[in-house]
């Protein structure tokens, strides 16, 4: 996403993890459906950082079916690069 960014303002990407408001940076147009699962996603970025705040762990066919979703919206934006 941060590689959109930077192709679309010609500037380096802010140190943001928001995946939704980089998306919007890199002017992406995704569905809004896309766009709501990239803003739930954002609470696995704090984990990292902030571990007293750990989003509760997906069941395993949430995860994998979370994996499926990532994987195809990286194919994609590796096919727009």
């Amino acid at each position: 996403m941060k590689a959109h960014v930077c192709k679309q303002t010609r500037d380096l990407a802010p140190r943001s993890h928001n995946l939704a408001r980089l998306s919007e940076l890199a002017g992406l147009e995704l569905a809004p459906e896309k766009i709501k699962f990239l803003l739930a996603r954002n609470e696995f970025n704090l984990e990292g950082r902030y571990p007293e705040h750990l989003p509760p762990v997906p069941e395993l066919d949430e995860a994998k079916a979370m994996m499926r979703h990532i994987e195809e919206l990286l194919t994609w934006l590796n096919e727009l690069l």
